[in-house]
């Protein structure tokens, strides 16, 4: 690992072969610290222990997930914000947006037993008729799994993007479909602040080594926390946690998916974490978060900024998390590591190509719990 890490430049430009025993040596003596960075607006959040028995109990389930007779057509505000009480917990509700091309209805089925394994309530806000349909009809894996639809957010989307999104079928990275699908990620998200719960938004590919929640309710002062695309110094939109009591949460999405959907490009660099990227950048003055910080924090970092959102300049706290416990495809040295607990295993990087998804959280073991990719032989989840 000292090795791998040999590779990466320190701040003064030189490469540094014992930048991993420096990493261990800067660990924080108590829970909560805040290091300060070079740059005055970014902190350090440093949660040296687990949450407790008592933070993981606000996120206990005493009973079964819901199972709820909702329209097989498209739904409106009323019936979208029934199925989202129904699957909030303490007022916040996990989910993801997808559609369910072949390869995608295998990774649904593993999200789904991810997410059970530690007493979570799979939902998925459908991209299309057909994926509400599927999961209605309890036709994806052998876990039940919560469906929203609505045709409006289609109907948001330039008329090109809206004939060139066809149910089951794979979207090639950086295609009009692609595009269509990606821009769909930030207007869910909107919806469910908009319909007024807290969000924990996880990609179709992320995989859990523990429960994020407990986690991520360690610092309600964020307005938003999100994964990194390590080791690029930039977001990585697989996890958001944002909470609806700030002023500037709202708008900052709304603004966020207004920028996704207007496509002002269209290629595989021009997706909804690039373009929220692009609009923190511009509109928020937000600092890229380095692949030197991001292998040195333990858990965050902290900007504390103020956005020029159409409602004014508003507050927004965001968090930056940490690579060693929210991973993504090219974490695994820090996994191997074990320089902090893992909560969560994005597969990305890979190839845009059917399969590689599942290969990659099949070769991903995280110790004492096994391969990311739950599901048996026969695509069933055993828990």
């Amino acid at each position: 690992i000292d090795e791998a890490f040999a590779q990466v430049p320190s701040r003064s430009g030189h490469h540094n072969s014992g930048l991993l025993g420096s990493i261990r040596a800067r660990e924080p003596k108590g829970d909560n610290e805040l290091i300060k960075l070079s740059t005055p607006i970014k902190q350090y959040i440093n949660f040296t222990s687990e949450p407790s028995s008592m933070e993981r109990s606000h996120f206990a389930r005493g009973t079964s997930c819901p199972a709820l007779t909702v329209s097989k057509g498209a739904m409106d505000d009323s019936e979208i914000k029934l199925v989202l009480e129904s699957h909030a917990q303490n007022g916040l509700v996990t989910i993801c947006g997808t559609d369910s091309s072949p390869e995608f209805q295998e990774l649904i089925a593993n999200y789904a037993c991810n997410l059970k394994q530690f007493g979570m309530c799979p939902l998925i806000w459908s991209l299309d008729e057909a994926t509400h349909q599927k999961l209605l009809g309890g036709n994806i894996g052998n876990v039940p799994i919560g469906s929203i639809y609505s045709d409006k957010l289609m109907l948001q989307q330039d008329s090109s993007m809206q004939s060139s999104f066809k149910a089951n079928q794979f979207k090639e990275s950086g295609s009009d479909a692609y595009m269509a699908a990606v821009a769909f990620k930030p207007l869910v998200m909107r919806e469910v602040l908009r319909l007024g719960f807290d969000l924990l938004w996880l990609d179709i590919d992320v995989a859990l080594a523990s429960d994020p929640r407990p986690w991520l309710a360690k610092h309600p002062q964020a307005t938003v926390a999100i994964s990194m695309n390590y080791p690029n110094p930039m977001v990585n939109s697989g996890v958001v946690y944002a909470r609806t009591g700030g002023s500037g949460t709202l708008p900052l999405f709304t603004a966020w998916a207004e920028k996704a959907i207007r496509h002002e490009c269209k290629a595989i660099n021009c997706g909804d974490q690039e373009m929220f990227q692009q609009f923190m950048e511009d509109g928020c003055n937000m600092q890229q978060v380095s692949h030197i910080d991001q292998t040195e924090m333990q858990y965050a970092v902290r900007q504390k900024l103020t956005c020029n959102l159409t409602k004014g300049s508003l507050p927004v706290v965001l968090d930056s998390l940490s690579p060693r416990m929210f991973c993504d495809g090219r974490s695994g040295n820090m996994i191997k590591a074990r320089l902090a607990p893992v909560v969560t295993y994005h597969a990305n990087y890979g190839k845009p190509r059917p399969g590689v998804k599942k290969q990659q959280l099949s070769k991903m073991h995280i110790t004492g719990l096994g391969s990311m990719w739950k599901l048996d032989g026969r695509g069933n989840c055993p828990h």
